[in-house]
This record gives C-alpha cells, sequence and structure tokens, in this order.
C-alpha cells in the first residue's frame, strides 16, 4: 500500500499474521509506524497459539482492546470468537 499514491488516506484496518521469526521489538515498531500513519484498526493474529491481539484508535494512539471476544469492528464488521 502506498499511502502517499492514494492521496494520503490510511488503510482502515491492517491484519498482521506473524511468524515464528517476528520478534516483540518488530511488532512494536510496527504498531507505532501503524499509529503515526493514522491506520484505525490494527491486529495481530497468531496462527501457532490461534490468539488474536487487537488495537484501536482513540485519537492520535493505539489502544489495546481488553476482550476481543467482546469487540466487533463498527466499520468492517467482524469479531473474533
Amino acid at each position: 500500500y502506498r499511502q502517499w499514491e492514494e492521496g494520503d488516506v490510511a488503510p482502515f484496518a491492517v491484519f498482521e499474521v506473524l511468524s515464528p521469526s517476528n520478534t516483540p521489538m518488530e511488532m512494536n515498531r510496527k504498531r507505532a509506524y501503524y499509529r503515526r500513519h493514522g491506520v484505525v484498526e490494527y491486529y495481530e493474529i497468531d496462527p501457532e497459539s490461534e490468539e488474536v491481539a487487537i488495537w484501536t484508535r482513540a485519537g492520535d494512539f493505539l489502544h489495546e482492546v481488553d476482550d476481543v471476544t467482546a469487540f466487533t469492528s463498527q466499520r468492517l464488521g467482524i469479531r473474533f470468537d
């Protein structure tokens, strides 16, 4: 995605599927990047543990959702159960 070629409109949602080589530091950098560039919802999916972590935008920050099973995306209309 080339945001500068899309009228500087950030993707609404980003889905990251983790691989064994991903490090916590790398994922923190990615979240910070997406926060700076205006992403509204950020999802990390770990296929090995079958866990999902979700962050949503509030102002200039992305905040982690405490209970992903109670979260439904307002825009995408999806939830993880």
